[in-house]
């Protein structure tokens, strides 16, 4: 299989990973025949909730049947004829290139394939895993350089070094107005931060795009469509006006308070230091915006912009001190 990636150079992405994930589960297996019945018996399993988990009740990360029993949404009829063409390139070139369904399988043609079972079994696992990674995986950032450091910071210091799935990290719903966010460590994994209160026996919501106060519902629904999802959060189903981007945008912000004036007032002072790259983790700092955002959600129906701004800061803040290669706290380890 190591002339893999030298004949895979016209497939899109997509494919690289699945092919990636293909050669781990016959690993894990031992052979596409064992793989083909192990696959089989997780089929086998009507709950969608209990897929992926191991025998032991486990969910790990590290297996191939956690990442098998993701969601794979249908795509639109030209994506989904595209992936397809592009299933039947790889199981063509991998027909030709490797062993995987036996040396004396070298077709000239894909259709050569048609009546063999193991190859159909393997491109249609193939399309499956392009379906899986095009909806969950996700693009690793990392910052190029600490956030303190004295030397000039790079215009574009936000940088994509890669595309990854973390099976649990897919395992978490969307919401509008979520109550975590993701974030990359040192490029290499991904950090889930709490981000407003989370009751015991509460879901974790992730937003997949934007939350409500920074695009209306408009827009977030157009996103959404691309995933063939529809959202039924609180904030979609009374239709929340986009707090922060009309009092940001328009200049329009009245404190209610003076505590809420002073959490404003010292958001903007944060985001202007994340701006210059000169923002450092203070917990002080991080301890006043989670005990102000807690106090809120108590008292508010509908967030405030003051609300929403802190949330957004917190989650920059640790975004800013965190997701860079070289880490300001010690080793990425």
């Amino acid at each position: 299989m190591s002339d893999l990636s030298t004949n895979f150079g016209g497939l899109f992405r997509n494919v690289h990973t699945s092919i990636r994930w293909l050669i781990k589960a016959i690993k894990e297996a031992g052979s596409v025949e064992k793989l083909k019945s192990n696959l089989k018996n997780v089929d086998e399993i009507k709950d969608p909730r209990l897929k992926g988990f191991l025998q032991d009740g486990k969910f790990s990360g590290n297996t191939f049947s956690s990442i098998y029993s993701l969601s794979g949404t249908m795509a639109h009829e030209p994506t989904l004829k595209a992936m397809a063409l592009n299933a039947c390139r790889a199981l063509f070139l991998i027909a030709k290139h490797t062993s995987m369904l036996g040396e004396d399988q070298k077709p000239k043609d894909v259709q050569d394939l048609m009546y063999n079972d193991l190859a159909v079994f393997v491109g249609c696992l193939i399309l499956k895993l392009i379906q899986i990674t095009m909806f969950n995986s996700h693009e690793y950032c990392a910052l190029d350089y600490p956030i303190h450091e004295s030397s000039p910071a790079p215009e574009n210091f936000d940088t994509t070094i890669g595309m990854g799935i973390s099976s649990w990290a897919s395992l978490i719903n969307h919401n509008c107005y979520p109550n975590a966010r993701r974030f990359f460590v040192c490029g290499q994994r991904i950090g889930i931060l709490c981000v407003r209160p989370i009751k015991k026996n509460d879901q974790i919501f992730d937003v997949y795009n934007t939350s409500f106060y920074e695009e209306d519902k408009t827009a977030r629904l157009q996103f959404m469509s691309n995933y063939q999802f529809d959202c039924s959060c609180q904030a979609c189903i009374e239709n929340w006006p986009p707090v922060l981007e009309i009092a940001q945008g328009k200049g329009n912000f009245r404190a209610k308070s003076p505590s809420e004036k002073a959490c404003y007032r010292l958001c903007s002072k944060i985001e202007v230091a994340l701006r210059e790259k000169k923002c450092e983790f203070d917990p002080k700092t991080a301890k006043y915006l989670t005990e102000y955002i807690s106090k809120a959600s108590k008292e508010e129906r509908v967030p405030s912009a003051t609300t929403c701004y802190a949330v957004l800061i917190l989650r920059e803040i640790f975004r800013a001190n965190y997701s860079f290669r070289r880490a300001s706290f010690g080793s990425c380890e």
